[in-house]
């Protein structure tokens, strides 16, 4: 039964899920990480194709580091 699920459906949901993390509205991203996170843990080993998108959506989302501290040099 899951895996006629995630023929049929697992695509179309993480599709839409990818695209509410990318409109970057706090409430609804916030809600698209919970989705996604429960959706992995529900289809198991059928999630690996996505990670590289999910990973991107991460990586995307976290605050950038400030590039003016960084290039400090205390003496």
């Amino acid at each position: 039964m899951l895996i006629m699920w995630c023929d049929s459906y697992l695509e179309d949901t993480m599709t839409y899920l990818l695209i509410a993390l990318k409109a970057r509205e706090k409430s609804s991203g916030s809600a698209a990480f919970l989705a996604i996170g429960l959706l992995a843990q529900a289809v198991g080993p059928n999630i690996k194709r996505h990670l590289p998108k999910i990973s991107e959506a991460v990586r995307l989302s976290l605050p950038v580091k400030d590039a003016a501290a960084k290039s400090v040099c205390y003496l």
